[in-house]
């Protein structure tokens, strides 16, 4: 996880103890053996000097998280990727899961993302997620599943949520760890894993509660127009992408992010948002407890 200056420390701090809940063996909801996160170790770091409310997050994490915790401290504020790799460097674990500050991880995710990575048939795993709007209102995204349909959603889109995914190690240090990509480091590194052959897949299941408020209003800055434009040509230089389609799709997504918030709130719902049922709405709710408080 990586704590910049800019972070809710409210939201923070649910981040904190969701991953603090992954270790409880009285809290979970499947089947997967707890046994496996004995050797695991939880990374924070540190990015740039923070306020005392983040500061206060720091030490929460070291109490919660005692005894797995090492924290990483950057004087300066990097930006996203090389925070990240910060963060690496002080890791040798074969496996890495992420983990945002303004995201929840379910009960007895890393369990699952562990357990599905011991069968040795991926080396890029995802998962569905919850997104929760700052109304606190709750809906299910799901993210392409098969190598076939996650290629293809690769030329259009980014087919996994960062705060998802589990990467095996040697792969993401073979493709070169993360790159200056502003709001697209994720995106840039799962292009560069799989034009390489790395093996890819999504959970269909939710593991994640995603805090979508701002969401569209964030899509629309400025250097995201620079940002597109340059991932497109990365896929076009990897192979992943015809010459020919990138001004189209370049034409489109600058389109959408230019548009008015509620035209892309309905453009965003109608493709991948899905209403969560009564029954999914409360399993959620009481999955995360004390964690649900709206924020």
């Amino acid at each position: 996880m990586v704590l910049s200056p800019g972070d809710q420390p409210r939201l923070a701090t649910l981040a904190v103890r969701s991953v603090a809940r992954q270790f409880d063996g009285s809290i979970g909801h499947g089947s997967a053996d707890p046994s496996i996160l004995t050797e695991v170790t939880v990374i924070l770091v540190v990015n740039g000097s923070l306020p005392p409310p983040l500061r206060d997050v720091v030490d929460d994490a070291a109490d919660v998280l005692s005894g797995r915790l090492t924290i990483v401290t950057r004087p300066d504020c990097a930006d996203l990727g090389t925070a990240l790799n910060a963060g690496l460097a002080a890791g040798e674990a074969p496996w890495v899961i992420r983990q945002d500050p303004d995201d929840l991880s379910l009960p007895d995710r890393f369990t699952r993302l562990l357990t599905a990575a011991a069968t040795g048939e991926w080396d890029l795993l995802g998962s569905a997620l919850i997104e929760r709007d700052g109304d606190g209102q709750l809906w299910l995204r799901r993210y392409p599943s098969g190598e076939s349909a996650i290629r293809r959603e690769l030329a259009r889109n980014n087919p996994f949520a960062h705060s998802t995914v589990i990467v095996r190690r040697s792969l993401l240090d073979a493709a070169g760890g993360y790159r200056r990509r502003a709001f697209m480091e994720d995106y840039d590194l799962w292009a560069r894993m799989i034009a390489a052959g790395a093996r890819v897949d999504n959970l269909p299941e939710p593991l994640v509660v995603y805090s979508a408020a701002g969401l569209f209003t964030r899509r629309a800055h400025p250097a995201s127009v620079g940002a597109e434009a340059a991932m497109l040509t990365e896929l076009v230089r990897l192979g992943l992408l015809p010459a020919w389609r990138a001004p189209l799709l370049l034409a489109g997504r600058i389109g959408y992010r230019l548009a008015p918030d509620p035209v892309k709130r309905a453009a965003y719902r109608a493709a991948y948002r899905r209403p969560l049922t009564a029954e999914q709405t409360a399993t959620t709710i009481a999955l995360l407890g004390d964690l649900a408080v709206p924020v």
